[in-house]
């Protein structure tokens, strides 16, 4: 075999060995993440590209507050939410991917399995722009957050359940029944992850740092 077959021969190795390192990344549409949470009971139909869950990744009934995750990381509970603390921090952020939806890394996935995952930054985008976000001051539960009705009149109930937000003070949680802080599978870049973050006024998109811990909606096709 002369050298330039050899050459040809290693280059294809190369590649379908990285491309097995992916898949290794991230799920096929047949999960092998055992399902805990079914979908009849729990996936709501809003009339949008996905059906998004009634309650946070954690919870067991509407108005429970749930888990709360630093972006990335899937085991619950945790200490502290500090830098220092961060799974994915040596000295340097540790790339884990722009999109974790489906991968290892996602925590819907991870505590939930099937096809539950994160929600993308277009699928939070179409949740606040097409949907009609009702603030309920107690009036349902014993706790503050949005009733969100979508375009064909069904609809979910996002808590303000708070988060870990503080680095002056990173093992309490802040702004409950104030403040709704929930992960995206999106980096937007080293270090900052988009979320949804809303209060009584209108929600918004943003970045926070990943290491914070804040609530996990999940969405399921």
């Amino acid at each position: 075999m002369n050298k330039y077959k050899t050459l040809f021969i290693v280059a294809l190795v190369a590649i379908f060995a990285s491309c097995s390192d992916n898949d290794d990344e991230k799920d096929s549409d047949n999960s092998t993440v055992e399902l805990t949470v079914d979908y009849e009971s729990h996936a709501i139909d809003l009339g949008l590209s996905v059906r998004w869950a009634n309650m946070n990744v954690g919870a067991e009934t509407e108005d429970d507050l749930g888990s709360y995750f630093a972006w990335g990381e899937t085991e619950e509970p945790k200490d502290t939410f500090k830098l220092s603390t961060y799974q994915y921090y040596d000295n340097d952020y540790i790339y884990i991917g722009n999109n974790i939806e489906t991968t290892t890394y996602d925590a819907a996935r991870a505590n939930w399995g099937g096809k539950w995952r994160m929600p993308t930054k277009n699928e939070l985008k179409e949740l606040v722009e097409q949907c009609d976000w009702k603030w309920e001051w107690g009036t349902t539960f014993n706790t503050f957050g949005y009733r969100v009705v979508g375009p064909n009149g069904n609809s979910i109930y996002l808590p303000a359940a708070g988060g870990y937000t503080k680095d002056s003070d990173p093992s309490n949680l802040w702004n409950k029944n104030d403040f709704g802080y929930y992960w995206m599978s999106t980096l937007e870049t080293k270090g900052l992850a988009s979320l949804l973050r809303f209060n009584k006024n209108k929600p918004t998109i943003e970045i926070n740092d990943v290491y914070k811990g804040m609530s996990v909606r999940a969405v399921v096709e």
